[in-house]
């Protein structure tokens, strides 16, 4: 199936005013491989985030698969500006619950399966020509609003991009979560003239180096956060020097690996009373699926922070065009509560991306104080449906019609 959109392009989306045809198809998944070289091509034109690249894409994929999940359910969206693909998604659509009268839903890069969802997709989006980027996810959105008979669409931890285009609709929508976000915006960080900077391959930072990078960036943060991580600091200095230390070669990786899930256990365990996330196997294959997939490639980052030979933690960061996506953590938490391991890890690990040359260092969704104390900025994700049909429809059209009409009037 497939619909051909009129859809703004130019070198600009803000400036567009002249029509070009896009045309949207839903076909079966084909095979991995032919998806990925497809994926591979578009991503090297697209200023997408980690969660749209092949590194998690590819990933999710081959994991439902070995998790015995068919992958004949999922749909690509494809769209194509004459033959180039400018645009890919995958949706699925969601079981429907027993007795449910309600819509039908499908949903982007989930599966409606808690056991499968549990890995958390953020700043969800279409995979798109970053040349035309509003007007692909605008024709991808209104042909997946025309499939009627699949239901409404829905998707979770959407990035603003998402809104913006679906603003630029006429697909009724509702908004049912909106998150602000914390991140800090290490542009904003001084740069230290000494000191190493840019993706220089190093796998370890500490010593004075360390130490003035992360005074650069408490800089950027209140005086009582300041005051925290610094008593934090000199708490953890008595046990030996600080080192950021990034784990590279197999068997470390593995290693480091395995002291996250326990430490996040554990401190899940005595602080929460909770499994937490390594519980379900499933979770923690994907998890470890990833780490093989990007970590030799550097966009898989495990982190652990050291004072003297004992491990404060452990950081499981995603690293994507100079974007940093603090994903999953494991501390060291003591008895006494002036110590605070995550903000001591976060904050270190801030200066050793810093260092690097790295712009950005996100704390994603969820609700923590750690993270307002941590960040200089702010961003937002959006869990939307696309809402249609019947009076409810009319209604909706006619209030942002007479909401336009009054907003040309002020």
């Amino acid at each position: 199936m497939s619909i051909s959109l009129s859809a703004p392009d130019s070198s600009s989306d803000q400036a567009a005013n002249q029509p070009s045809a896009l045309e949207v198809v839903a076909t079966p998944l084909p095979p991995l491989t032919d998806l990925a070289r497809a994926w591979l091509e578009l991503e090297s034109r697209a200023a997408e985030s980690f969660f749209t690249s092949w590194t998690w894409i590819g990933t999710w994929l081959t994991w439902l698969s070995d998790a015995k999940l068919p992958l004949d359910h999922l749909i690509l969206i494809t769209a194509r500006k004459q033959t180039a693909i400018v645009g890919l998604g995958i949706v699925c659509p969601a079981p429907r619950k027993w007795g449910s009268i309600g819509h039908s839903r499908i949903l982007l890069h989930q599966t409606g399966r808690v056991p499968q969802d549990s890995i958390y997709v953020e700043y969800n989006d279409f995979l798109v020509d970053a040349a035309i980027g509003l007007s692909v996810r605008m024709a991808c959105l209104q042909f997946l609003d025309s499939q009627r008979e699949r239901g409404r669409l829905r998707i979770n931890a959407a990035a603003q991009s998402i809104l913006d285009a679906l603003t630029n609709t006429e697909i009724p929508h509702k908004l049912s979560r909106v998150e602000t976000c914390f991140y800090a915006d290490l542009t904003q960080v001084p740069t230290l003239a000494s000191a190493p900077v840019g993706t220089d391959g190093r796998n370890e930072i500490g010593g004075d180096t360390l130490r003035a990078a992360t005074n650069a960036y408490l800089t950027c943060l209140s005086s009582n956060s300041r005051q925290q991580i610094r008593r934090a600091i000199r708490l953890a200095e008595q046990h030996g020097p600080l080192r950021v230390v990034r784990a590279i070669t197999q068997d470390d990786t593995a290693n480091t690996f395995g002291e996250l899930v326990r430490l996040h256990t554990a401190a899940w365990n005595k602080r929460k009373g909770l499994p937490g996330a390594f519980a379900n196997s499933d979770q923690t294959q994907f998890v470890a699926a990833l780490i093989d997939a990007g970590n030799a490639s550097g966009r898989v980052d495990l982190l652990r922070i050291e004072a003297g030979t004992q491990t404060v933690g452990v950081l499981l960061n995603f690293v994507h065009r100079g974007e940093i996506y603090a994903y999953q953590s494991g501390f060291a938490y003591t008895d006494d509560n002036r110590f605070k391991p995550g903000l001591l890890c976060h904050s270190l690990a801030a200066a050793y991306y810093k260092l690097r040359g790295r712009r950005g260092y996100h704390f994603m969704a969820g609700a923590s104080r750690y993270k307002d104390t941590l960040s200089n900025a702010t961003e937002t994700l959006y869990w939307l449906e696309t809402r249609r049909g019947g009076i409810l429809s009319h209604i909706w059209h006619r209030h942002r019609a007479l909401r336009q009409k009054t907003q040309l009037r002020s």
